[in-house]
């Protein structure tokens, strides 16, 4: 049997464009202001809705924490909305996207959503990462005519890749070939001991499926919440002791929680 070849990354030419700008986006400790005592909405860089804990590919992926769900559950198009308005309101200018462990394109709501998020976020852009098992070109057409601004789509087959690669977008569009991390058994990891910065606090702000807000998107077991969107604000979890002195440390490098000592992950 031949041995297999990784197919390359295919990029558009908006995509190429944007690219630079678009990884700088997000925090480092490069850019960051030390003396920084609390997080504001502003402040944010990327927003992650998990619309459901539902992927059309959980049977044949299990190593995804998906696969291991039983119970189906359904984000609460009340809670979406209402966290879209408040980074509306807070002059979020970062990323919102739909996905989590969910396959986004799923679910009916999503054309609904983006095009919300676009007259209520108008600062913010809109991205979509999907496994592009759904996806054609009257998809894309459409997302084009939602507001969608960013399409990257992992593939995980050398013949839906191929297929994949020949879709025309107006906006930046990716698709990359991809194989799932082990990221079910990170509770499992031994501690690192790591002294390393991380910013997911910023940089990957994840509101499952239920609503609540754990502290990034590899703690799939929800372990570490910082919140409860449907019954608090955004604003006030960004500003609870909890999420302070957690953002406070990880900035520092200082990885206190359980989960964070056992990540080698700078998000």
């Amino acid at each position: 049997m031949p041995e297999f070849v990784k197919p390359p990354d295919f990029k558009n030419n908006h995509y190429k464009k944007i690219e630079k700008d678009y990884l700088g986006f997000f925090a480092t400790t490069a850019n960051w202001p030390p003396d920084k005592d609390r997080i504001e909405i502003s402040d944010l860089r990327h927003v992650f809705f998990e619309l459901s804990n539902l992927c059309n590919y959980a049977s044949i992926h299990p190593r995804c924490p998906v696969s291991w769900q039983k119970k189906k559950v359904i984000l609460s198009s009340k809670v979406v909305k209402s966290v879209i308005d408040q980074l509306g309101k807070g002059n979020f200018q970062g990323y919102i996207a739909f996905h989590r462990y969910n396959e986004p394109t799923n679910d009916p709501r999503l054309f609904e959503f983006i095009s919300y998020a676009k007259t209520h976020a108008p600062t913010a852009k809109i991205r979509l990462l999907t496994n592009g098992s759904y996806l054609n070109q009257t998809m894309v057409d459409d997302l084009d005519a939602a507001g969608l601004d960013i399409l990257e789509v992992s593939s995980y087959f050398p013949k839906e890749h191929q297929r994949l690669i020949k879709l025309k977008a107006k906006f930046p569009y990716k698709v990359f070939y991809s194989i799932l991390d082990n990221r079910k058994s990170i509770y499992l990891t031994d501690k690192l001991n790591l002294v390393k910065p991380c910013f997911a606090h910023i940089n990957d702000v994840t509101i499952n499926c239920e609503g609540k807000m754990p502290i990034c998107c590899l703690d799939w077991k929800n372990k570490v919440v910082f919140g409860d969107l449907k019954k608090n604000s955004l604003e006030s979890i960004l500003h609870s002791h909890f999420f302070t002195q957690t953002f406070r440390a990880l900035t520092k490098g200082k990885r206190n929680l359980d989960i964070c000592s056992r990540c080698d992950w700078s998000r």
